[in-house]
């Protein structure tokens, strides 16, 4: 008999027989169930995973599917595998995914934003991890590492210092591997968003300088993953201040590294508004491109490490101004991207900075 004709014939089942009625039920059980007194059960006899899912098992006790992983009690949250949504994966905790993968966003709802990423040293271009594993506590932070920090969000033109009025979200995690989920963000018009990386709590150690990022909902979308936030030590910044003959803590700095073909690029001089300014830009001298610890203030272009730091002359915050980037033996259809910055007193901007085809507004990458 075929399902069709067995649903048919079960509609007349008032008027049948109960054993009747129990052989068409039989019929058009699916998969994994059997009937039992006229109803489609699961089939707790059976006693392979045939019947459940992908990514579930077999409970014999009680004949119900469950997750392939069931988090411990220390585990944050249960959710979908970001490679996999069949597959369960225990975010913080035991059972979480190696400090070597990624996070991935949960989908945004209702209008908010979902941003989630890593934390990076911007002196070494090294992610800020430990050994250790699990959710911090923002209660119970620890002296230094990720767990050390934390991360505020921003409308970047209300932006003044890293005490402004903050965007309201649902929830903000960070692990001991340095990795943030932001989840539930209310986007400003702009559809701009600062991340700013700082002290949690204000410790009274003061060991990282409030450090912030700038996100394009607009341009990226409102759910993005493998975001990098950079963190600056106190002690990063006092060896620049004092290479710089500047006060980088107090006037703010505003650092950014040309990548051409994904590499940092040099030769390249840093430009506001589409002009180059010798008012306080600086290069480093570091021969390992993912370094940033040698400002040579006798260089006017960048280094192996394609990155330049502006600062003003005096310690204030200015409006937002138009920075970019010249020359670096760009090809001559190519530009370098041109975004929106401003200085901020007491806090240092990180953008990295693509060559694209076209117009410095283009968002279509330059392929070297």
């Amino acid at each position: 008999m075929s399902r069709m004709w067995s649903t048919i014939g079960c509609t007349l089942g008032t008027a049948l027989a109960s054993s009747v009625l129990a052989a068409c039920v039989t019929d058009i059980c699916g998969d994994g169930t059997i009937e039992r007194d006229g109803v489609c059960v699961p089939a707790v006899d059976d006693p392979s995973n045939a019947k459940c899912g992908p990514g579930t098992i077999l409970n014999k006790a009680d004949g119900e599917c469950r997750p392939l992983v069931e988090c411990e009690a220390s585990s944050t949250t249960q959710k979908p595998h970001p490679d996999d949504p069949d597959r369960k994966i225990c975010v913080g905790g035991a059972g979480s995914i190696p400090c070597t993968e990624d996070i991935k966003c949960p989908p945004n709802e209702d209008g908010k934003v979902n941003l989630c990423g890593r934390i990076i040293d911007i002196e070494t271009t090294l992610p800020v991890t430990t050994t250790a594993t699990g959710p911090c506590n923002p209660s119970a932070p620890t002296a230094d590492g990720p767990c050390a920090l934390r991360v505020k969000f921003f409308d970047p033109f209300k932006f003044t210092n890293i005490d402004s009025p903050e965007l309201a979200y649902e929830s903000v995690k960070l692990d001991q591997c340095g990795r943030f989920e932001a989840v539930g963000i209310s986007p400003p018009a702009t559809n701009f968003i600062a991340i700013a990386v700082d002290d949690v709590n204000n410790q009274a150690a003061n060991k990282f300088a409030p450090t912030g990022i700038g996100v394009s909902v607009s341009d990226f979308g409102p759910r993005q993953d493998n975001l990098r936030a950079f963190s600056t030590k106190s002690s990063t910044l006092e060896a620049w201040s004092t290479a710089a003959s500047t006060d980088l803590a107090s006037s703010g700095a505003y650092v950014t590294t040309y990548l051409y073909g994904q590499a940092p690029t040099s030769s390249v001089k840093f430009t506001v508004g589409g002009s180059v300014v010798a008012e306080k830009d600086f290069y480093f001298s570091d021969t390992t491109p993912t370094e940033r610890k040698k400002i040579d203030p006798a260089k006017d272009s960048t280094g192996a490490n394609g990155t330049a730091l502006f600062a003003r002359t005096t310690p204030a915050t200015v409006s937002i101004e138009t920075f970019g980037g010249t020359e670096g033996g760009l090809s001559t259809d190519c530009s370098w991207r041109s975004t929106p910055g401003k200085i901020i007193a007491g806090v240092v901007f990180f953008q990295g900075r693509d060559a694209v085809m076209g117009s410095s507004t283009s968002m279509t990458p330059c392929p070297k």
